[in-house]
């Protein structure tokens, strides 16, 4: 048993989503109060056959095919078409649901299983419905309405005097007797066969069936006014709902086209053969796919076939699409670059497999027309995935290939990139390039940036590779371009390091090699290094000037000259070894003479220079006595170290060991005392000289070898620079680096050395900036410099990125505070995106059952052809994009204002920072010496203090109110008067630099718009209008971009109509963009550099107005007229839930790029384009739930079998979005 409850809710689903029109009554004049009644009598839309003794018919009469209509005598009042007289068919009036309502829901019978009576006489008093079907055999006397889904079999004779409704949905009426078939109201058989066979037949009412069949003696057939007005004109939707009660057999698919049959029948193609209008089409892929009319062979008529017509223009018509089972609305279905014709009939390869030889290499990208082979020369072949046989695929054979890519930066100074490289893959699929401007905070704002950073990234791997840039040396300003130098950002370790350049001025070109990717930047080198010089210059304050000091020796001779020493030392070697002593030594040393004999000190001096030392020796050193005695000499040698200040003392005794010496050693300071032994010769030295001369770090020497201790002096000592730098505020920070030093990208650090939480955000100073003072050395040399200072976020920005949070909350995240992100949190992710496809969106649901084969795309026919429609379903879908795209950008109007605001009041900050710095370096580095120099450089660091608070307060005060505004307005105003202030204060700032000469504008001077700078020099826009028009205009081209985007977001969508109502609905979009962007150029032009206050408010306030965004697009929709309630909430319903798929499609590719934190996901690239994807999805998840519930309100046989507490389930899905849309708006 199949599940037929889901078989019910995607028929239901598919055609309740239909476009129903006024049918086109061509060949019919109708007046104009006629225009809502039914205009036929008998209408037979296959066929009918009347054959009649004598026939009497009052009204007219129509089919699509013929009419055999025979009588002896005839009495026609009316008029008979056929389809001999009709160029187009003219379509059923559906009205199944109103003669349900009105005829079969008070005081009706319901019988599931059929209704039979055989009786002599039936009277049918109350209505009767059998969901199976009815059959009657006697006399029946039909006092009130019989209707079926099935058939209707009437045996005996038929009469009744009131007016009543005989129906069959989907199967046939037969009456047949021998007597009288008299019925007053209407037959109604849409999908069937009416057959009346009787001798008298008296109709006086509407017969509508698919085909007519009357046999009699006397037939007479009359119109009923009454009918006609209720049947109308409209056709409504074909409630599909009971299904379930019809037998297996009557929902198969006998021509197998992809169509079941009753469907078949309501859209009027053959059940029975497979391809209904013969050109070579099925049915089923007409209706479901090509959207053409399976009744006609060539649909619009243009002289082109269905089959012939190549509506994708890709070389391969609708007939070839289908046989190979390619798109016929995509030229080319797998996507690897060439039109599915081509691939077919030039090339051979798979139009459905972008890599038909899987060797990694799409197939356009193969072959001689390939782009691998076009922009690099080298050839592979799409069908063999080794093309040169060497036994590595093509796709990872490495070869030279080159990238071009065309750039735009804000100063308009790069305008190409180029990668050379030998790599494996396509360069030109697999190498990113892509600008961080505005993304990355530290890289977007390096100290002498040329152009924009340009992150590159490769999935393949390479050696080296060239990058270089295409310069355009006009807009190089004061710039000159041998100065230009590439950095490498090292993000990691947040240092930018200069590549080695290459330039080359002909060709406009600087270039670079590299064995990896990442950020790369083009700075102006001389104020690049200079501007890092002039910071070191001050940080270099931070020491002490680095000293040399000497650390002399204080020598003691202690000379033996007993009697013994005239033989042993005839030739005075004792006078020799002292003399060379005492001149190796250094001028600050100190040197004292103790000459003994047998009774201990004979001879002391008191320490003096090295010259009186040499004279007083030669005096001194004379021989007489005994044997020796040390002990009293070597104790007045110790008292003369001791007693000096000196820190080195050394005593060097010459003897020759006939000399008398025991000591304790405990007895002596020998602290700072060195001992050494000359021995002289003639003795053995005695063992306790040795001893002292150990214990004392000194040696015993010979007469040859003491010439050593010539070589011994003091110490030269080198005492370092000494770190002074304060830290005021105590944050770890010292102020010198705090007011002077700079981030890793040469921008001022500024924070507030007084503060050690400048910004206020919630992270001390010290949080937001490491300061590594291992790292910073007095030394101090860019080539040399491996960052002291490392930037977690900016300590005097609230919000150091610029994007939606604020560092605080970034840190809470685990985001990156410098790189500009939209986070999304895991929860609010998965409910949006429905990650789970627990489809719990009632709108997706309907969609999924809608969109389940073989049902796809069938009612679009349905709506255009079945119904005959004077619109299209593109053009309810138009409509449908519109509206939403108005719902949701016009309440970012405000939004798109207010950033103009932020972004015009952040550059006049900037530029006043930048031009007060300027007048600090001039002012500190002038020769001015006068009282007021020290006075006007605190005012000026007081001023630019000042401009960096309301810098950083800018995020904090804009907020999406009207009041942010006026708000805007008097900050710009304070900001002007407090530089009034100081201008008048700052005396030599005032008198000899002069403030006009520093080129700093008020913001009487200076706008700036998104992708535009408008520089009025000599203007002063004072007028408030005037910047009212400006910002009104500038966030009117913001608006039409992002609707330009989602239009081509909506283009990109499965389905046909979706994608053909964005096409056209871009085409026009970027035409009026275009337009207005035109208007702001010319604007640029006329007002020029000597325009007056007066030529520039006439110039901005004629900038073109716009309205809502839907009034961009007034003349593009045709009208749709009459479209059912209920079709028109299924449409919408259908249209939200495609379009949030593509959406979806969009954010999850967004999601793919970006860091998945511990709850949940940051987005990087492109994250203005993510938010506001996903806030639109938001809202267009809103808007289709409250879709589905006008749709389900309006069409309660839906929620019949789909469930009814859907609607609550939908208003609870509405609830939560709103909850989860407010976290997300961008302020």
């Amino acid at each position: 048993m199949i599940n037929k409850r889901n078989i019910f809710k995607r028929i239901i689903s598919i055609l309740t989503v239909v476009t129903i029109i006024i049918p086109t009554f061509t060949q019919l004049t109708i007046s104009a109060e006629e225009t809502d009644k039914y205009p036929y009598n008998i209408f037979g839309r296959n066929g009918i056959e009347i054959n009649a003794g004598n026939l009497c018919i009052n009204g007219d009469v129509h089919t699509n095919k013929e009419a055999n209509i025979t009588a002896y005598g005839k009495n026609i009042n009316g008029k008979i078409t056929t389809g001999n007289d009709i160029e187009k068919r003219v379509k059923h009036v559906y009205a199944d649901t109103k003669i349900h309502e009105k005829y079969f829901t008070e005081n009706c019978e319901l019988y599931e299983d059929g209704y039979v009576k055989s009786e002599m006489n039936i009277h049918i008093n109350s209505p009767i419905f059998s969901y199976r079907n009815i059959e009657l055999d006697g006399n029946v006397a039909l006092n009130s309405n019989i209707g079926t889904l099935m058939n209707i079999n009437v045996t005996g004779e038929v009469k009744n005097a009131n007016t009543s409704v005989v129906y069959s949905k989907y199967g046939n009426i037969t009456i047949e007797n021998d007597s009288t078939a008299n019925i007053n109201g209407l037959i109604y058989a849409p999908l069937g066969t009416l057959t009346i066979n009787s001798p008298n037949v008296s109709i006086n009412g509407i017969i509508i069936a698919d085909k007519i069949i009357i046999n009699g003696n006397s037939i007479n057939l009359n119109g009923n006014d009454n009918i006609a007005r209720f049947i109308g004109t409209q056709s409504e939707v074909y409630d599909f709902s009971d299904l379930e009660y019809l037998p297996e057999d009557w929902l198969g698919d006998t021509d197998e086209d992809d169509l079941f049959d009753i469907y078949e029948k309501v859209i009027d193609t053959d059940p029975l053969k497979p391809d209904t209008d013969g050109d070579k089409l099925p049915d089923g892929y007409e209706v479901l796919t090509l959207n053409t009319d399976p009744l006609e062979v060539d649909t619009d008529e243009n002289g082109v076939s269905d089959a012939d017509e190549d509506f994708d223009n890709d070389n391969l018509n609708n007939l070839g699409e289908y046989e190979n089972k390619t798109g016929p609305f995509n030229p080319d279905t797998d996507d690897d670059g060439l039109l599915d014709g081509d691939e077919i009939k030039k090339y051979k390869t798979d139009p459905l497999n972008s890599d038909t030889d899987n060797d990694g290499l799409l197939d356009g990208e193969e072959g001689y027309n390939g782009t691998i082979y076009k922009k690099n020369g080298v050839y592979f072949d799409p069908l063999n995935p080794d093309t040169n046989g060497n036994g590595i695929l093509d796709g990872d054979e490495v070869f030279r290939q080159y990238k071009k890519q065309e750039v735009s930066t804000y100063d308009e100074a790069i305008t190409e990139i180029n990668v050379s490289m030998s790599t494996n893959g396509s360069l030109e699929r697999n190498l990113k390039i892509e600008s961080m401007y505005g993304i990355d905070a530290m890289s977007s704002d390096v100290f002498a940036m040329i152009g924009e950073p340009f992150n590159f990234e490769t999935s393949t791997k390479f050696n080296e590779a060239r990058i270089t840039f295409k310069i355009d040396q006009s807009k190089l300003g004061d710039t000159e371009f041998d100065n230009l130098i590439i950095l490498w950002y090292n993000e990691k370790e947040q240092i930018f390091e200069e590549m080695p350049t290459t330039r080359n001025k002909a060709q406009s070109t600087i270039s670079t090699k590299t064995t990896h990717f990442s950020q790369y930047i083009i700075v102006d080198s001389e104020k690049w290094y200079a501007n890092w010089e002039a910071s070191f210059t001050e940080l270099r304050k931070m020491w002490n000037g680095g000293t040399t000091s000497y650390k002399e020796m204080n020598t003691i001779f202690v000379i033996d000259c007993c009697s013994d020493m005239e033989t042993l030392d005839s030739s005075n070697q004792r006078l020799n070894i002292c003399s060379n002593i005492v001149n190796g030594m250094m001028s600050e040393d100190r040197v004292a003479v103790i000459t003994y004999s047998e009774y201990g000190t004979r001879g002391m001096t008191g320490l003096t220079d090295k010259n009186s030392a040499l004279s007083i020796l030669s005096s001194y050193i004379w021989d007489s006595g005994a044997k020796s005695n040390l002990v009293p000499a070597f104790e007045d040698a110790l008292y003369i170290a001791n007693s000096s200040s000196a820190d080195m003392n050394r005593i060097i005794i010459l003897t020759n060991g006939n000399t008398t010496f025991t000591y304790n050693i405990d007895n002596y300071n020998l602290s700072n005392v060195t001992v050494n032994v000359v021995d002289m010769g003639g003795y053995t030295m005695g063992e306790s000289l040795i001893n002292i001369a150990s214990v004392t770090g000194g040696s015993v020497y010979g007469i040859a070898s003491a010439s050593d201790l010539a070589y011994q002096v003091g110490d030269t000592i080198y005492t370092p620079p000494q770190f002074i730098g304060e830290d005021s505020d105590g944050d770890g920070i010292p102020d010198l680096v705090e007011l002077y030093g700079l981030k890793p990208n040469g921008q001022p650090i500024n924070s507030d050395p007084y503060n050690k939480h400048s910004d206020k955000d919630g992270l001390q100073d010290n949080e937001e900036l490491n300061f590594s003072r291992e790292k910073m050395t007095y030394d101090l040399d860019k080539e040399e410099y491996d960052g002291s200072v490392f930037v977690w976020s900016d300590p005097t920005l609230v919000n150091s990125d610029w994007d939606s949070y604020d560092d605080k909350k970034e840190k809470e995240l685990g985001s990156n505070p410098l790189v500009a992100n939209f986070y999304i949190e895991n929860e609010d992710y998965e409910f949006v995106l429905d990650t789970k496809y627990d489809n719990h969106f009632l709108s997706d649901s309907y969609y999924t059952i809608y969109y389940n084969d073989p049902f796809e795309s069938g009612t679009t026919w349905l709506g255009n052809n079945v119904f005959s429609s004077n619109g299209s379903k593109v053009e309810l879908y138009k409509k449908a994009i519109i509206d939403y795209l108005d719902k949701v950008l016009n309440s970012r109007k405000m939004e798109y204002e207010l950033q103009e605001l932020k972004e015009v009041e952040k550059s006049y900050f900037d530029t006043l920072l930048e031009e007060i710095n300027a007048a600090y370096e001039t002012l500190r580095k002038s020769d001015v010496l006068d009282a007021y120099k020290q006075k006007d450089l605190e005012l000026l660091k007081e001023f630019q203090a000042s401009m960096q608070r309301r810098k950083a307060d800018i995020n904090s005060t804009y907020y999406p109110d009207v009041q942010t505004k006026e708000a805007y307005y008097k900050r710009i105003d304070d900001a002007r008067k407090e530089y009034e202030y100081y201008a008048k204060e700052v005396e030599i700032l005032s008198n000899k630099i002069e403030m006009k000469n520093m080129k700093i504008k008020t913001i009487d001077g200076f706008m700036k718009g998104l992708g535009y700078t408008l520089d009025f020099v000599n203007a002063s826009i004072s007028a408030k209008e005037t910047y009212d028009s400006y910002v009104t205009f500038k966030s009117n081209i913001n608006i039409m971009e992002d609707g330009i985007h989602m239009l081509e977001i909506f283009a990109k969508s499965y389905d046909v109509n979706i994608k053909k109502a964005a096409l056209q609905l871009l085409e026009y979009a970027n035409t009026t963009y275009e337009n207005a962007t035109y208007e702001w150029d010319q604007v640029k032009i006329s007002v020029g550099n000597s325009a007056t206050n007066a030529a520039v408010n006439v110039a901005i306030a004629n900038l073109p107005k716009f309205g809502s965004y839907a009034s961009l697009f007034i003349i593009v929709g045709q009208a749709v007229t009459n479209i059912s309630e209920v079709s028109l909430n299924a449409e919408y319903t259908v249209a939200n839930s495609m379009i949030a798929q593509s959406l979806c499609n969009e954010i999850r590719e967004m999601a793919q790029t970006g860091d998945v934190l511990k709850n949940g996901i940051s987005i990087s690239n492109n994250y203005k384009t993510a938010a506001k994807r996903f806030t639109d999805l938001i809202v267009l998840r809103i808007n289709a739930e409250e879709k589905y519930i006008l749709f389900s309100n309006s069409f309660p046989f839906y929620i019949k079998w789909y469930g009814k507490d859907g609607r609550d389930k939908a208003q609870k899905n509405i609830n939560k979005l709103n909850e989860i849309l407010l976290k997300y708006i961008v302020s």
